[in-house]
């Protein structure tokens, strides 16, 4: 008889050799996993922004420009190329070369609601400034750009600065990150392909402002400088316009980089305008009255819409008349009389009268807009002293001196054949 042989098991050599595979790859996607899940920091190429964050895509996925999608997704790579790129462009608008002090260390957070804040703090310490900036991963476009504006002008404005951080005017950062997105429409921000939410067509910078203020009030420069609601609108792109106008002085980059590098010599941030831009503004009073030419210039008004000047007199002669109710008896029904802007400063306190010229600045703003270039000066006068009442640089009497002078400027150039029979 022949034994039958015993089945030996196969050699543990070649178990292991069947195995090792198996477990190679799951430890190294294991370890691929956490990689990805870690967080990863990272310096941009300037050196001045240090990104803390998750990954949000392997490596070996590509990257694009995507500053026209609302909103984007914020990858550590990827935002220190997109820093180093808001940078180099409000470097660019303001003539200013890059000589940076203090670096910017950005921590990005998962997003766990909409409207995450983003946190922008500054430090002093003995050898100079630190600055850090939290943000969510998942951020709308203008947001990102306006905090990396911020934290580019603070760092540039605190240099100067001694123990006490400079305060930057809102209109100056929400102007600056408006221009800088118009003006840099396909190479701001860099994030990784995935998708993008939503596009806009390219169209001129000015246009969106153009079309918002032939429907709404332009705000005044108080307004801008102490906003009611910073994201309204309507601050925004009277922002917008008044950065790109003051750029587009001569010499305005010039003097914008002045503004934004003495900013922490003075207290407050109209006394270091004025000598910044002083080629072309000695006094506050001169900066209202080119932002309200400059308004009308933009908004446009179409030659065929214009008001035949006799008509745009009498508008004229509305808006600076006020209905109110007169009462003679205590037997007679109350009556309706127009006071003159004159008897309203005269005998109306200031906390009353403030809110009722605000209103007629407005109107003569509108007016302006359909007036024939004959009528301009006469109602840019009317709002300029209006201005001056509201602000208190003009006391009463003057103002009043000053609006009877204009009413016989208008008198004078009324062509109607009543009002020549009238003088």
């Amino acid at each position: 008889m022949q034994k039958r042989k015993s089945l030996k098991p196969n050699p543990p050599r070649n178990r292991v050799a069947k195995i090792r595979p198996s477990i190679l790859f799951i430890a190294g996607a294991l370890l691929f996993s956490s990689a990805a899940l870690a967080d990863q920091t990272l310096r941009s190429r300037s050196g001045q922004f240090v990104v803390t964050g998750i990954p949000a895509t392997p490596r070996f996925l590509s990257y694009m420009f995507t500053n026209s999608a609302d909103w984007v997704r914020l990858d550590p790579s990827a935002l220190a190329v997109t820093c180093d790129r808001i940078k180099e462009a409000l470097l660019g608008e303001i003539d200013l070369a890059d000589q940076w002090q203090s670096a910017v260390h950005i921590r990005l957070f998962p997003m766990r609601d909409d409207n995450e804040p983003v946190q922008f703090t500054s430090v002093c310490y003995r050898d100079g400034w630190g600055y850090e900036l939290e943000m969510p991963d998942w951020i709308m476009r203008a947001r990102l750009v306006t905090a990396v504006s911020q934290a580019v002008l603070t760092e540039i404005a605190n240099r100067k600065a001694h123990g006490r951080g400079v305060e930057l005017p809102r209109w100056l950062v929400e102007g600056t990150t408006a221009c800088l997105m118009a003006n840099n429409p396909d190479s701001l921000i860099l994030e990784p392909t995935m998708r993008t939410v939503k596009r806009h067509a390219h169209q001129e910078a000015v246009a969106p402002i153009r079309e918002a203020l032939r429907t709404h009030s332009a705000l005044t420069l108080d307004q801008l400088s102490w906003p009611h609601d910073e994201s309204d609108p309507i601050f925004t792109h009277c922002a917008h316009l008044f950065v790109h106008e003051l750029l587009h002085l001569r010499g305005g980059r010039r003097c914008m980089a002045e503004l934004v590098t003495r900013l922490g010599e003075n207290y407050n941030w109209q006394t270091t305008f004025l000598a910044a831009f002083s080629p072309h503004f000695q006094a506050l009073i001169e900066v209202d009255k080119w932002w309200a030419l400059m308004v009308a210039h933009v908004t446009g008004r179409d030659p065929m819409s214009l008001l035949p000047l006799e008509h745009a007199l009498k508008h004229l002669e509305q808006t600076l008349l006020t209905p109110m109710q007169v009462r003679g008896t205590n037997t007679v029904l109350p009556g309706t009389a127009e006071a003159k802007l004159q008897n309203i400063i005269t005998e109306w306190d200031d906390r009353r009268q403030a809110p009722l010229l605000t209103q007629k600045i407005s109107q003569l703003q509108a007016l302006r807009l359909r007036s024939p270039p004959e009528a301009l000066a006469l109602i840019d006068g009317y709002m300029l002293t209006l201005q001056n009442r509201v602000k208190k640089r003009m006391t009463r009497p003057d103002a009043v001196r000053r609006l009877n002078d204009l009413d016989i400027q208008r008198m004078r150039l009324n062509p109607s054949p009543a009002a020549q029979v009238d003088r």
